[in-house]
């Protein structure tokens, strides 16, 4: 549909794309929607900014984000903000301030992240008293995530909570499911490893109901390390393994926070020590040669390492 559309209405390409964006982007589709978004706003003849523009600013920004091209982000985040304030599109700005918190994060800035989604909280009068917007949600998710880089635990996990009750009435499994992810690492961080186990293994059972591989490539991250922390190397190093299986399935290296970088080295080091690098090595090519279907379910519930 988005080839036709862009030969005859490169507009109603560029909105097709910025609603499936965020869904292609989870399922691990980062590359062609980055490739159909760049192609669609080549096209675009010049217009006032409205909601699509905004959208498809976003979804732009968005994918070179995630794909860790921070540097040709930042221009499309200003054009974004700048399109949502002439459109007075509140829900874009909110949406452009989760951007430009997001980038900031992931360049190692979680201070000036924490002042992007504070700012616009109280631009929109959002109060985390209010039932949130999709838009907003996404502002109060990364502001737990801000919160966590910069060492604020407690509030962290406060605020993880109070919106994980929310998502939770409404039956809302994405964010929660990232809350959730979030409250393993902070638990972990705090060396509750046994609550970290739980909430990793809570993230993967979300994400295996909605089909989010790039959110399951995060939690196994957290529940390898988790699990190495606990002293269980061979579970470990098989968690490490799917979760290698799973960024390779998104499409690009490991990501995340920048803290999640040293926190997965470290666990590396100690498994290689403890397993020696033979036996480790070997866990990992056991986890290649699984399904990856296996491997989710096996993680999300724990028990004898799947056979076969």
């Amino acid at each position: 549909a988005v080839d036709r559309l862009l030969t005859t209405d490169p507009g109603a390409a560029l909105e097709t794309i910025g609603n499936v964006t965020f869904f292609w982007v989870c399922s691990g589709y980062l590359y062609e929607a980055r490739q159909y978004l760049e192609r669609a706003m080549s096209l675009l003849p010049p217009q006032e900014p409205d909601s699509v523009l905004v959208e498809g600013l976003w979804s732009l920004g968005l994918t070179r984000t995630l794909q860790g091209e921070h540097a040709a982000a930042r221009p499309v985040v200003v054009a974004c903000r700048r399109a949502a304030r002439a459109a007075h599109d509140t829900e874009g700005l909110a949406r452009t301030a989760y951007l430009d918190g997001l980038l900031l994060l992931l360049e190692g800035r979680p201070l000036a992240a924490l002042t992007v989604v504070e700012e616009i909280g109280r631009a929109t009068g959002s109060p985390p008293s209010r039932p949130p917007t999709a838009a907003t949600a996404l502002c109060r998710l990364l502001h737990v995530f801000a919160l966590t880089a910069c060492g604020r635990l407690e509030e962290a996990r406060h605020e993880a909570l109070g919106l994980r009750t929310v998502c939770t009435a409404s039956d809302e499994y994405w964010t929660r499911s990232y809350l959730d992810h979030q409250l393993a690492l902070i638990a972990l961080l705090e060396g509750r490893t046994q609550e970290a186990v739980g909430h990793a293994r809570a993230v993967l059972r979300a994400k295996r109901h909605i089909g989010d591989d790039f959110g399951i490539a995060m939690a196994l991250d957290v529940l390898a390390i988790a699990l190495c922390d606990r002293g269980e190397d061979r579970p470990a190093a098989h968690a490490m393994g799917a979760g290698l299986r799973y960024w390779e399935t998104v499409g690009h290296p490991q990501r995340g926070t920048p803290e999640m970088a040293s926190l997965r080295d470290e666990c590396e080091t100690r498994l290689v020590q403890r397993l020696g690098r033979k036996e480790y090595d070997h866990a990992l090519d056991e986890a290649a040669r699984r399904d990856a279907r296996t491997l989710v379910t096996w993680a999300a519930r724990g028990g004898p390492l799947p056979k076969g």
